[in-house]
């Protein structure tokens, strides 16, 4: 017995926005496909070097990550911009401009959350212009080969010590 072909809807046939969820809010959220205007928004934003994106992800620069994840989000709503009293270094309380993206970085919570966003912004690229997922794949295989055999990689952006001195945390 033959079944009934169900037609093909136009959402079939485009590719889906990738989406990623945090915790911090209960919601998932929706990064749009890149368009013309944003590749225009991304050489003004952060260069016309072909390679900076790819060295972006690779380098884990969160600030620039998150920056892009923020113009490529659907719904803004919950990372609006806000003046909030904080303390400063220094024990000093001031007020401090809270910016979307800024306000995106603090509501991620760890490694997995990161992953999810970056994730969904490379998905979003490789759906919307295949030649630049080349080489954002480029630049990850190229961190990659430099990381140490055991994958580790430093948390801070300090320099190794190279002095021979060395400190022990006693438990």
């Amino acid at each position: 017995m033959l079944k009934r072909m169900e037609p093909i809807k136009l959402d079939d046939l485009l590719p889906s926005k990738p989406e990623f969820k945090l915790n911090a809010t209960g919601k998932t959220y929706k990064i749009r496909l890149f368009t013309l205007d944003d590749g225009a928004w991304i050489r003004r934003t952060f260069g016309t070097d072909q390679d900076q994106i790819g060295r972006i992800f690779s380098d884990q620069d969160w600030e620039k990550i998150v920056k892009l994840a923020y113009h490529q989000l659907e719904d803004k709503s919950d990372f609006m911009f806000s003046q909030q009293e904080v303390i400063d270094d220094d024990g000093k309380k001031v007020m401090a401009d809270i910016t979307g993206p800024h306000a995106l970085l603090r509501a991620i919570q760890g490694p997995e959350e990161g992953l999810s966003l970056i994730t969904a912004l490379t998905r979003s690229i490789i759906n919307s212009n295949p030649s630049m997922s080349e080489r954002v794949e480029e630049e990850l295989k190229k961190k990659d080969q430099t990381e140490s055999p055991a994958g580790e990689k430093s948390l801070t952006s300090l320099p190794a010590n190279t002095d021979g001195t060395s400190i022990k945390l006693q438990a």
